[in-house]
């Protein structure tokens, strides 16, 4: 990405929120991950397609990003009344079935308290998730449209049908408020006049709302004008922004047109969601799934439920949670309940729909898997149910995480040699591997801005003074292509290689330490909360975080150097031959092997997370029972090998 110093100084200037004694800094980010990994995404698909239809065989991703208008969008097909979009799909970009252009960011991250869940966000960036000129400082242009595709207006349409177009929109939301200078409008434009220009019918100037001001507001606009009653009618929201990056933004939600509404038909028979699910376990969204243990269950979980109608209305909720092959585990059931509107209480307040109880556990886990949650609500009538379902993955791999993927704003500390640090508990022994990190590149790409990852003991529920772990320089990767969101930096510390670190059971602070004064612009997740976990040190003394949010910062453990690999020269009979059970286990395991292996005798030998040879018996019997109630709860590794050296490793997780 092309960018100069003085353009990032401007930035950092101009946007930057400062925390706790100036040393703290918020920015905005200087593109849109989410947005740059579905253009990627699609554009590698059509490489795909075309590749696959001139009759080649291999597929070599070696896409060139083109601008949006070397792409031409076809629009569907003209759309009849009622005209209907509140955003709440999962798509990144605008539903191409109602809107025939790709700028508007599709998304439920960037508005606070919407109508329902998901908004149309519209700023400085295009297509690609790209600012539209990198180079553009000051002033306000024409940025983002979001255009509708045409609509039939005509016959037997006329004036006397009462036709309204309506709309929510909110200045700034999660983002960067649009200037005084910036605006958003709402244009139409006539159909069977393809020389008649937008004309504009409604606008609103730039602000910055009071930090109070969440609200979205309304907007009813009648169709009277003849000249729009026609088939073809089209209509679309642009905003005049700065060009140079995700500002001045712009969120729109529900867009309605129809006929027979009056200037009063401002409320919607709609029960909806409006934030996306909570994760099941806590403090993290994520964790490695050899250090969960049933005590990171949650007890309940938090959901937002709006009725956006003006009387009560039966609803019913569950939430059911699915294995990786969407088989159900466990269904919620709450029932009906009156859910009372939000302008008269606010959100669905009702106990089991607003904070139903986690009663499911997962089972202790042998390998990395997802969980798909499943939130419903049914409401009879309902003017929109696409609001009506929300879903989230809770997954278990490698990595613990306090973010949900998705970034708003960067964070940065703006004092040489600060230091950064993230609580985390292990449950069980393990080895740290290093750290997935997201730098936004809105700092100059250059070595240095470099930074040595570090760990801290717990000194009394904050960092100790001194960490005992201090890695190698590493040098940010600001990725020039914006769909890779996170690079893992491993611990390298002692030689070329990447090394491994022990760490036994226990609380830790996983950071790092910067090098220069310069922020190093860590992806910042506002939808989640974990400042009480952050800590920053700059002066010789550690502070909790005052930025309400996550950093998109993740370490890694798992894979043990001193210990087979898994699926290494596995026994030449075949591994799935053999069973070791119970897993998880407490006081004894059986290992047992199908009888067409014609062995009699194994050498069994158990290592521990840090790689110990903790137990073992060279003239283990086949069907027999090994006494494992010697060994400590935590994860284990069991080698089963033959006379002729031939083994395997099955994972073992010991609970009591």
């Amino acid at each position: 990405m092309q960018k100069n110093i003085f353009l990032s100084v401007f930035l950092l200037l101009l946007f930057s929120f400062a925390g706790h004694a100036q040393y703290e800094i918020l920015s905005p980010l200087h593109y849109n991950p989410a947005v740059a990994a579905k253009w990627h995404e699609q554009m590698v698909r059509k490489h795909h397609q075309t590749n696959y239809t001139q009759g080649l065989t291999t597929f070599k991703d070696t896409v060139v990003h083109p601008t949006l208008d070397s792409v031409p969008l076809v629009p569907n097909d003209t759309l009849s009344l009622p005209f209907l979009d509140d955003f709440s799909k999962d798509t990144v970009y605008p539903d191409q079935h109602l809107w025939m252009d790709k700028y508007a960011y599709v998304n439920p991250d960037f508005p606070i308290a919407p109508v329902t869940i998901g908004v149309a966000t519209l700023d400085g960036l295009n297509a690609q998730g790209y600012p539209y000129n990198f180079n553009s400082v000051s002033g306000s242009f024409a940025a983002d449209q979001l255009t509708s595709n045409p609509i039939n207006l005509g016959t037997p349409l006329t004036a006397a049908d009462s036709i309204y177009l309506s709309f929510y929109y909110q200045a700034q939301g999660r983002g960067i408020s649009p200037k005084t200078s910036d605006s958003i409008l709402l244009e139409f434009k006539a159909p069977n006049q393809p020389t008649q220009p937008w004309k504009e019918v409604w606008f609103h100037l730039g602000y910055s709302p009071a930090p109070t001001d969440s609200a979205f507001h309304l907007v009813m606009v009648p169709i009277t004008d003849t000249a729009y009653l026609h088939n073809g009618f089209q209509f679309r929201f642009q905003n005049y922004a700065s060009l140079n990056g995700p500002f001045n933004q712009w969120n729109i939600d529900y867009v309605y047109l129809n006929k027979l509404r009056s200037q009063t038909d401002t409320v919607f028979k709609d029960v909806a969601f409006v934030y996306k699910p909570q994760s099941l376990i806590q403090p993290y969204e994520s964790m490695p799934w050899e250090q969960y243990t049933t005590a990171n269950m949650r007890t309940s979980v938090n959901t937002y439920i709006r009725n956006n109608d003006n009387a009560v209305d039966n609803t019913s909720y569950y939430y059911d949670i699915r294995d990786a092959y969407k088989n159900v585990l466990y269904t919620y059931p709450v029932g009906s309940i009156n859910v009372n509107p939000y302008s008269a209480g606010g959100y669905d307040n009702y106990a089991p729909q607003a904070h139903p109880p986690v009663s499911y556990q997962f089972p202790l886990l042998i390998d990395s898997t997802n969980y798909q949650v499943e939130h419903v609500l049914n409401t009879t009538p309902d003017f929109d149910r696409s609001n009506d379902t929300i879903r989230a993955y809770q997954v278990f791999k490698n990595y613990y995480a306090y973010d949900d993927g998705s970034a708003e704003l960067a964070y940065g500390l703006n004092q040489a040699f600060a230091k950064l640090a993230y609580r985390y508990v292990l449950n069980v022994a393990d080895t740290l591997l290093g750290a997935q990190i997201y730098f936004d590149p809105a700092g100059v790409n250059t070595a240095i801005y470099s930074f040595r990852l570090a760990i801290w003991a717990d000194a009394g529920g904050i960092p100790a003074s001194t960490p005992f772990y201090i890695d190698s320089s590493n040098v940010p990767i600001y990725q020039p292509n914006g769909y890779f969101m996170f690079d893992t930096y491993n611990l390298k510390r002692g030689d070329s290689s990447r090394t491994y670190l022990h760490l036994n059971a226990g609380t830790y602070y996983i950071g790092m330490i910067q090098e220069f004064a310069q922020p190093l612009n860590i992806g910042f997740d506002e939808n989640t909360d974990s400042h009480t976990n952050l800590y920053y040190n700059v002066t010789g003394t550690w502070q909790q975080s005052g930025f309400q949010g996550s950093l998109m910062f993740r370490p890694v453990f798992g894979n043990f150097d001193t210990i087979p690999a898994l699926g290494v020269k596995e026994l030449s009979m075949n591994s799935n031959l053999i069973s070791l059970f119970p897993n998880p286990a407490n006081t004894f395991i059986h290992i047992n092997c199908s009888s067409s292996l014609l062995l009699n005798t194994l050498n069994i030998t158990i290592y521990d997370a840090f790689g110990r040879n903790v137990l073992s018996n060279s003239a283990f019997k086949i069907n027999e029972t090994l006494d494992i109630s010697a060994l400590s709860a935590g994860i284990y590794f069991v080698k089963i090998q033959d006379e002729k050296n031939n083994f395997s490793v099955k994972k073992l997780v010991i609970t009591r």
